[in-house]
């Protein structure tokens, strides 16, 4: 049975006839293809919308890492020289708050540190999620191409010849077409575009804390060698 209206999910797709008669082999794969590039597209809008889903949960908790970072930075730099910091910097006001207690900042290191690990794992899986993403659009942009290769172009050659009526199966293709390019030429540009900024805003805090923790584990060595006790230990930074 020849389609004539298909409620897609994506949007209605029409077909028109010219008779009752059959569909060519040809007609009937461009048909059955066109329904799959529809799933395809549906899929990429849907996988979009599954990562800025991950994105607004995933943002607050940057702001609460960065905050959490700043603070056990601010109890590292009263620590001053003993924390690898040089005479000139630690020449500045915020290195003359008094030395913080160093348990305390440990215990709170620690605890970043595990908070941090389930943070990174969700990280992970918006990273692996964002690259299968944009793997399907390069694939889809592959098929839009192989579509038009295979059937759009032989059947608009021969389109006196074929029961599919050619005008309404293009003006059908132009709003599909608008549709994928609303999401390659629009969305998907912005998406990279917001994707690369809060990576880079999630390198400069990694980077950060590399420099903290290192600074912390100074502290930890020039009290162990005072003590010649194992206390801290335990601290290790990944």
């Amino acid at each position: 049975m020849k389609p004539t209206m298909v409620n897609h999910e994506l949007r209605v797709i029409h077909f028109e006839y010219k008779s009752d008669a059959s569909l060519s082999e040809l007609e009937s794969s461009a048909v059955m293809e066109y329904l799959k590039m529809h799933n395809d597209l549906a899929a990429l809008y849907k996988m979009q919308k599954r990562m800025e889903e991950m994105f607004s949960e995933i943002q607050p908790e940057i702001s609460i890492f960065e905050d959490e970072l700043d603070w056990i930075e601010q109890g590292v730099k009263s620590w001053g020289t003993i924390a690898g910091y040089s005479m000139e910097e630690c020449e500045s006001e915020e290195y003359k708050n008094g030395t913080s207690d160093f348990p305390q900042l440990f215990t709170r290191c620690l605890t970043h540190q595990d908070k941090r690990e389930i943070f990174y794992e969700k990280l992970n899986k918006l990273f692996d999620e964002f690259k299968k993403w944009d793997e399907d659009t390069d694939k889809m942009e592959e098929k839009i191409d192989w579509f038009e290769a295979t059937y759009h172009d032989p059947i608009f050659k021969d389109y006196e010849k074929m029961e599919i009526d050619w005008y309404t199966f293009d003006n059908d293709l132009q709003e599909f077409y608008k549709m994928y390019d609303d999401l390659i030429r629009k969305i998907h540009p912005d998406f990279i575009k917001y994707f690369n900024r809060n990576g880079e805003r999630l390198k400069s805090y990694a980077q950060k804390s590399d420099v903290v923790y290192s600074r912390l584990e100074l502290i930890q060595r020039h009290l162990n060698k005072l003590s010649n006790e194992t206390d801290f230990t335990a601290f290790h930074v990944d």
